[in-house]
């Protein structure tokens, strides 16, 4: 049923009426080409139209054969007309070929097997998606050698100068029209020259005198550079003479050669012969060809070698001299006077009256300009120009059957969804979601997942022995008799009057992760900071009070740019740029967790022996902590951290920054003016990465809506990890 649908369809009938169009040309250049072989007007020799076609093509191409003239006379015409029809044939072939698959392609394949240009094209049809869809790429592709349409168009191009010279040659009509413009052309560009030569002859002598004021000073440099290394000579470029007009006989020599040499390579190539191209390894002697633009001097006539003056080679000592002494006093004030000499050289007067005399010039022309200008007439004639493309575009719109073109269209949509094989398209979409479920079903089925299960519990256990052995074997008796000593001694120590009234006891975790990436240039560093920490107070004959201290979550991705190395710290120094995301664990009070986004460029000193960073930057900060009340800030930074190692177990850190906001968005009271954090901390290590540090930590801020400062300071000790993964 499906079979007699489609041949009962528009599609089959149109293809069937198409086959038996082509059949039925095919059959009248049958009986033409009989008869012109009857009357003697054709080739005869015994084999297939299109081979013989072919054959003879080549044979003329080449100039050889042996077909008399007067033959070929007689029968190009009536050859011209039954390579016109088969090209035509061949091209309603090529559309039956691509509307048709399975069997009846196959048929059609068998009748045109016969014509070996087909034979090449429907070859390739068959490889690319079965004989649909690429017909035209491919018979551009194979049969004319046409890869892109971009090639097609360069072809066209071609064909249409190589017409147009050969119709010059023909038609002395169109031989005087394209002569006449080419020589309107050539008096064009030589009115141009002519016109352009009075400005050249005046400036070509500034030119030059300004290029021998130039090539006196590359001389004396040549001249301190040969001294300087020793040399009592140096070479100098002559002054040559040259003819430009003779240097051009001698180019346009050269090209006729180049173009005489190509012709003779064109005539051993056939239109179809593919040329590649290969790498010109040749030695620079094969010159042939090449314009020459030296004007024919050798380089004997443009170079000699002369001694260096005295005078020269008296400064060349003393730049030793200073060098040595590591004193250039004297090398400077020389050069030092020379410019005040020139300065005062400078004809100021002279340049004031000439910059004045140009400005008067211009000014008077462009007063002249636009009071003589009828500017009425120039709105006008710019009217009139609108008026005119808006009419011709009306004349076009009211001539142009608009109803036609809805039509096109809609009928070349309605072709294009009606010769759909929408069967095939179902069932295509069907295998390929069949192919991907059953991909799916064998995955499933094949994996060991009891395995998978297995292999993630061991890798769960595996952390948890890590954790469990860290514990048994931490000495934490031996923590706690540190801590103990430490807090007593320190506790025993400070001077709580001058420290004030109040006295905190403090814990505080430190989690610091970083992911480096260095090269020799450039340094990337990626890296998560946590830290929480809870502080109990105990104000002298006040209740005592638990206040959190620290909360912070801060992932960063710094990149620094190395471009100098400093002696200082050996450190590296360059610009920098980094981005941050700032968060909290808990919530302050009632208000929602911070959520910031800042960003930072600026300069940085970094990698030295004990600093680590030292920076100055700008600071763009965009903070939506309150949904619908974000505010975007900028700022100043300064800050630093350095390290000083103590012992192979304990080193000394300090960390601090101070910023001050400049700009807001709106104004909020609760945000800050200024902050300044400092924190110096004493890590000792107790087991790996792990670390007890006892730390100070001071912190000073200003908010806008608040007229006096706050601050903290913190006496404590955190527990800290932290790592440097290097890439």
């Amino acid at each position: 049923m499906r079979l007699e649908a489609r041949k009962n369809s528009s599609a089959w009938k149109s293809l069937q009426y198409d086959i038996q169009g082509a059949k039925n040309e095919i059959e009248g250049y049958k009986n033409e080409m009989a008869e012109m072989q009857s009357n003697g007007t054709a080739f005869t020799r015994g084999y297939s139209l299109p081979k013989e076609i072919f054959k003879g093509l080549g044979k003329g191409a080449l100039g050889l054969g042996s077909l008399g003239l007067n033959a070929a006379q007689k029968g190009w015409g009536g050859l011209k007309k039954v390579i016109s029809g088969t090209a035509s044939v061949l091209t309603k072939v090529t559309t039956v070929i691509k509307r048709t698959s399975g069997a009846f392609a196959a048929l059609i394949q068998k009748f045109t097997s016969g014509i070996p240009i087909l034979r090449r094209f429907t070859g390739a049809t068959k490889s690319a998606s079965g004989g649909l869809g690429g017909g035209l790429k491919n018979i551009l592709k194979y049969a004319f050698g046409i890869r892109s349409l971009f090639a097609l168009v360069n072809k066209l191009r071609s064909a249409l100068v190589d017409g147009f010279k050969n119709l010059a040659q023909y038609s002395g009509e169109t031989n005087n029209s394209i002569s006449m413009l080419m020589s309107s052309l050539t008096q064009l560009k030589n009115a141009f020259a002519a016109a352009f030569a009075p400005i050249l002859n005046v400036i070509a002598p500034i030119l030059n005198t300004l290029i021998q004021k130039i090539i006196s000073v590359v001389n004396t440099f040549g001249q301190l550079t040969s001294a300087l290394t020793g040399k009592t000579t140096y070479i100098k470029a002559k002054k040559v003479q040259q003819d430009y007009a003779k240097s051009l006989n001698s180019n346009a020599n050269s090209a006729k050669n180049a173009k005489k040499a190509n012709e003779e390579l064109k005539r051993t190539i056939l239109s179809f012969d593919q040329i590649n191209k290969m790498d010109d390894n040749s030695s620079s002697d094969s010159n042939s060809g090449i314009a020459d633009t030296s004007g024919g001097l050798s380089p004997s006539d443009m170079f000699e070698t002369e001694s260096i003056p005295s005078k020269i080679k008296g400064i060349a000592d003393m730049i030793k001299q200073a060098w040595k002494n590591a004193d250039f006093t004297e090398i400077g004030a020389m050069v030092g006077n020379k410019l005040n000499a020139a300065l005062n050289s400078i004809p100021w007067d002279k340049i004031k009256n000439t910059c004045n005399k140009i400005a008067k010039s211009v000014a008077t022309f462009l007063n002249g300009f636009l009071e003589t200008v009828d500017w009425k007439l120039v709105g006008n004639t710019l009217a009139q120009g609108i008026n005119t493309a808006f009419g011709m575009a009306n004349t076009f719109a009211e001539n142009f059957h608009w109803d036609s073109l809805g039509k096109a269209i809609g009928n070349g949509i309605n072709g294009a969804l009606g010769g759909l094989d929408w069967n095939l398209i179902q069932e295509t979409v069907r295998n390929i979601a069949t192919g991907i479920t059953d991909t799916l079903n064998s995955f499933i089925q094949t994996t060991d997942w009891a395995l998978v299960g297995q292999s993630f519990g061991n890798g769960i256990n595996t952390i948890l022995d890590f954790f469990h052995t860290a514990i048994n074997n931490f000495d934490w008796m031996g923590a706690g008799t540190a801590l103990a000593d430490f807090v007593n001694n320190a506790v025993n120590t400070i001077d709580f009057v001058n420290l004030g009234q109040t006295i905190s006891d403090g814990i505080k975790g430190v989690f610091d992760f970083v992911l480096e990436y260095e090269q020799p240039n450039w340094q990337w560093n990626n890296s998560l900071f946590m830290e929480y920490g809870r502080t109990k107070l105990k104000p002298v004959g006040e209740e005592d009070t638990t206040n959190e201290d620290a909360d912070k979550i801060l992932l960063t991705s710094d990149y620094n740019c190395k471009l100098w190395k400093l002696e200082f710290q050996n450190a590296d120094a360059g610009p920098f740029a980094s981005v941050a995301y700032q968060t909290e664990f808990t919530r302050n009070n009632d208000a929602p967790r911070m959520k910031v986004v800042r960003g930072k460029t600026g300069l940085k000193l970094f990698n030295g022996e004990y600093i680590k960073e030292l920076y100055a930057a700008a600071v763009g900060e965009y903070d939506f902590t309150y949904s619908g009340d974000e505010v975007r800030k900028g700022a100043y930074e300064i800050g630093i951290r350095a390290e000083r190692p103590i012992s192979d177990q304990v080193k000394f850190q300090l960390e601090g920054y101070f910023r001050n906001y400049v700009s807001y968005s709106k104004y909020v009271a609760t945000d800050l003016k200024y902050e300044l954090s400092v924190t110096g901390r004493m890590d000792v290590k107790i087991y790996q990465k792990f670390s007890l540090a006892p730390y100070v930590s001071y912190f000073q801020g200003k908010a806008r809506g608040v007229d006096k400062e706050g601050s903290n300071f913190l006496i404590g000790l955190s527990f800290a990890y932290s790592d440097l993964f290097n890439l």
